[in-house]
């Protein structure tokens, strides 16, 4: 890390974007790594939905974050997620563009 980018890991700290529902045994490997491989000095661990909301200026609040094949909604209480109720529906960016993508063939079609 530090030849890359010409910053010592020992004067910085290290923000890691987890992914949602992600397991505790990846979780625990990855803050070893960055700890043992890198010889980090302080990290934090943050979802996507809570950076979102603090991005926002709230640390409460449900984030609704659709991506390509799924759509999840995080609910989010002073700065952390609630597993338990995080809603996911197979419903996403990945339909939208299908949709699209067959407007501009029905429109162009001539009408029966």
């Amino acid at each position: 890390l530090l030849y890359k980018v010409h910053v010592s890991p020992k004067k910085h700290s290290v923000l890691l974007i987890e992914p949602l529902l992600n397991p505790k045994a990846n979780h625990e490997k990855t803050t070893q790594i960055m700890f043992k491989t890198f010889n980090i000095w302080t990290m934090y661990v943050a979802s996507q939905a809570v950076l979102f909301l603090c991005a926002s200026g709230h640390t409460t609040g449900i984030v609704m974050d659709s991506w390509y094949r799924a759509t999840h909604t995080v609910p989010s209480y002073e700065g952390y997620t609630l597993p338990h109720a995080i809603l996911c529906l197979d419903l996403a960016g990945q339909n939208l563009t299908h949709d699209f993508i067959k407007i501009p063939r029905s429109a162009a079609s001539p009408p029966p």
